[in-house]
């Protein structure tokens, strides 16, 4: 009885090993395949496009260009979004957060968008073409003596209902920010970002983005900042 009671544990000792391998197995696969998908497109912003003058302008509401609730093409980036809320402080702080990030990249002189801040609103207002826009966009540049310029849209900026923890209503949000060059008016590089924030049991899929969260309920601030923090890591300087 004892040597059957001796071999029953070992046999129960090596399905424990067993499971406990699978689990790690499981939690590897969903780290790599986490690494490998994303549902939000973020393109790295150039590292470097040499020495040069770069115009950093406003974010600009588009749903009130487009209206709510509407399926739209960008005319910065040519993505699609459906537009929704934006908060009155959106423009402002997302503005202050790109600005904050690309002005670590060492490289270049920056001009603040203050001053083409009343030119550009007719640019969006008025030129849904994405040709047109990047002509407006240009022109704003020639006259601030810029080399490049960056300009965003924002879409869709919700804020979250709720605490950390626990939300009655998650964070949504949806923007996009175009690179042009001002001497031929070449669109060099577009990122564009679209999310409402999960649970991971809801998107097993984004790990990354759970853990760089701190599996907390971010508002809609954090979300757009880690989200801009991600298009320009190559660019800042650690």
């Amino acid at each position: 009885m004892q040597k059957q009671t001796e071999i029953e544990n070992k046999k129960f000792g090596w399905h424990q090993i067993i499971r406990n391998a699978v689990g790690i197995g499981l939690i590897i696969l969903i780290v790599i395949i986490s690494a490998c998908s994303t549902s939000k497109p973020i393109k790295k912003f150039p590292v470097s496009m040499g020495a040069g003058t770069l115009l950093i302008l406003p974010f600009k509401n588009m749903s009130t260009v487009y209206g709510i609730n509407q399926n739209v093409r960008s005319p910065l980036s040519g993505s699609f979004f459906t537009t929704g809320g934006v908060s009155s402080e959106a423009e402002q702080s997302m503005t202050k957060n790109m600005s904050a990030l690309l002005q670590k990249c060492a490289q270049y002189i920056f001009i603040s968008g203050t001053k083409a801040r009343s030119v550009m609103a007719g640019a969006f207002a008025e030129n849904r073409n994405p040709v047109q826009m990047r002509e407006h966009l240009v022109r704003i540049g020639q006259q601030l003596g810029a080399d490049w310029v960056v300009a965003g849209g924002i879409y869709r900026f919700k804020e979250r209902i709720g605490g950390t923890m626990s939300v009655k209503t998650p964070a949504s949000a949806a923007f996009d920010i175009a690179l042009i060059d001002v001497s031929n008016a070449r669109l060099l590089w577009t990122g564009h970002f679209d999310e409402t924030q999960k649970p991971l049991s809801e998107n097993i899929l984004d790990f990354g983005s759970f853990v760089k969260r701190q599996g907390k309920w971010v508002s809609a601030d954090e979300l757009t900042r880690l989200a801009m923090k991600e298009m320009f890591k190559n660019c800042v300087k650690r």
